[in-house]
């Protein structure tokens, strides 16, 4: 899997001729915009939720992938708006690396690869039925939830990946966001504080801590945003 091995990000020296060679193997590489506030040597990438995403494609090598960086220069013949090619991005890492949905009271032990499916393209009808009722308030930790990809590595992208958000929207109602780095993001349904007053103080007060707890390479800047299900809009909720 491709997701174990994309942690090497090299430099592209040459321009390609066609967006069908790379379009399956683009993907988004995030960085902390604390160290990373604009772009190096004019790669390709957009900020993000507290978060620079700069544009990748996969490339493997002797039996391993690694992430070479992709530059404008590079992509200039192709005539496709960055918006496309960061859409397909996450289209691809979508599909190799899915997004997984974790207890944070239950992380000991698990098989990222089978357990905390809760998108519809990897379940059948009745199991995402099932998978609804696992993850509704009743149930939420106190803690909430952790989102993360396959790999657990870079998994805060996954908060992007197409439908992810609604879908959490369908399980969990209205919930806020809370990014603290960037393997991951905690998840926290609304309808256990339904007037959403304390809930995002004690949050950023969490994020924060947990924040400087972690390598400095795979920080964050702490932000909490939230989600509201009636027009599947995302706002920032300001400190």
């Amino acid at each position: 899997m491709c997701e174990k091995h994309y942690t090497i990000v090299k430099t592209c020296s040459n321009g390609f001729n066609d967006y069908a060679e790379v379009r399956n193997n683009l993907i988004l590489r995030p960085f902390s915009l604390t160290t990373r506030k604009r772009s190096y040597s004019g790669e390709v990438g957009i900020r993000k939720m507290g978060m620079y995403l700069a544009l990748a494609r996969l490339v493997r090598i002797s039996g391993r992938y690694e992430s070479w960086s992709i530059h404008y220069e590079e992509v200039s013949n192709w005539e496709i708006e960055k918006t496309q090619l960061v859409d397909q991005a996450l289209i691809n890492m979508s599909e190799r690396i899915p997004p997984r949905l974790f207890n944070t009271e239950y992380l000991e032990n698990i098989n990222f690869e089978k357990k905390g499916l809760f998108m519809p393209n990897e379940l059948t009808h009745d199991e995402v039925k099932a998978a609804a009722r696992i993850y509704t308030s009743a149930n939420c930790p106190a803690f909430g939830y952790v989102l993360t990809n396959t790999g657990w590595k870079n998994g805060a992208v996954s908060i992007l990946y197409p439908g992810v958000m609604y879908r959490l929207g369908e399980m969990l109602g209205d919930y806020y966001i809370v990014f603290d780095g960037l393997n991951d993001v905690r998840i926290h349904s609304i309808k256990d504080n339904p007037n959403g007053l304390p809930k995002p103080f004690l949050l950023r007060h969490a994020a924060i801590e947990r924040n400087l707890r972690r390598p400095f390479d795979e920080r964050s800047l702490p932000k909490i945003y939230r989600y509201r299900t009636a027009n599947a809009r995302i706002i920032e909720i300001k400190p």
